[in-house]
């Protein structure tokens, strides 16, 4: 390959394992599962128990017991549809948005925020600018 994407893979790499967000505790960690379930959520916003099933494909028992995994995690709460009683949304609680966002997140911002540190604002600008770039040029 050539010497930038060399040179841009090492640093890449150097960046990424400097600055990854290190989670304290295997329990702080979203399961792929749970991951996916606040990602639908987030993306379609409330839904019911059998929307969800649907949606992936599983029993609706199977389901029912996850979200109540994830609400006892306060991850989720149920709201009850006003026009119908019987019918019961989920949707992401606050700590649920936070995780969410955090599981996107794969970069620590404080140790970013250090790294960034060691630039000038000229050249912190100058970087975004042609990292921006970099990331919206068109892949063919």
């Amino acid at each position: 390959m050539g010497d930038f994407t060399d040179e841009f893979q090492t640093c890449f790499h150097a960046t990424y394992m400097r600055c990854f967000r290190r989670i304290p505790s295997e329990a702080d960690r979203l399961t792929p599962q749970t991951l996916a379930v606040l990602t639908h959520l987030a993306d379609i916003g409330p839904a019911t128990v059998r929307e969800l099933s649907q949606h992936f494909n599983r029993a609706q028992s199977t389901v029912t017991e996850l979200v109540d995994r994830l609400q006892n995690n306060g991850l989720i709460d149920r709201m009850p549809d006003q026009r119908d009683r019987r019918r019961v949304f989920i949707w992401l609680s606050d700590l649920g948005q936070t995780k969410l966002r955090e599981a996107k997140t794969p970069l620590d911002p404080m140790l970013v925020e250090t790294l960034a540190k060691t630039l000038t604002k000229t050249e912190q600008k100058t970087f975004l600018a042609l990292f921006q770039k970099l990331t919206q040029g068109e892949i063919k």
